[in-house]
């Protein structure tokens, strides 16, 4: 995600820069999730958890968190 964040030089010519961000969501393959569906839904909830959070964060669904 820092590499990301890093700022982009699109035109040296005319000193244009960027920044894009990013955000994800990491999900667990587990037997609890019966189809690739249910697993996409827990990447989908982790990756709006990790934007709620703010910029450039990732959040991992709860079922893959090791005490």
């Amino acid at each position: 995600i820092e590499a990301v964040a890093q700022p982009i030089q699109l035109n040296a010519q005319a000193g244009v820069w960027v920044r894009v961000g990013a955000s994800a969501g990491v999900a667990c393959l587990s037997p609890n999730l019966h189809n690739i569906e249910a697993w996409l839904k827990r990447a989908d909830e982790a990756l709006y958890q990790a934007k709620r959070s703010g910029k450039n964060r990732v959040c991992v669904a709860p079922e893959c968190q090791m005490d």
